[in-house]
C-alpha cells in the first residue's frame, strides 16, 4: 500500500476515529519508521512478503527489487 492509498483509505472514516496497531495500543509518530526492504522476498509466511535489507549480504541482494518504505511498527522504542 502507498501514502495515497492509506490517505484515500483514512478519508473514508471519521477524522475524529481513533487508529490503534495490533495489540490496540494508541499509534504514535515515533513508531513510524523508514525502512529499505527487499520486494516479494520474504522467505517464511510468518514474516511477511517482503524482507529487510539489513540483513542480507551484496551478493544477496544482486537481483533483488530495494524499496524505500514506512513501516508501522507496534511497539515505540
Amino acid at each position: 500500500m502507498t501514502v495515497a492509498k492509506l490517505i484515500q483509505e483514512f478519508q473514508r472514516h471519521p477524522r475524529d476515529m481513533r487508529v490503534v496497531v495490533d495489540g490496540y495500543d494508541d499509534l504514535s509518530p515515533d513508531q513510524l519508521q523508514k525502512v529499505k526492504i527487499t520486494l516479494n522476498s520474504g522467505t517464511h509466511d510468518y514474516l511477511g512478503t517482503h524482507g529487510a535489507v539489513d540483513f542480507l549480504s551484496k551478493a544477496k541482494l544482486a537481483g533483488l527489487e530495494v524499496e524505500q518504505s514506512l513501516v508501522l511498527c507496534c511497539t515505540s522504542n
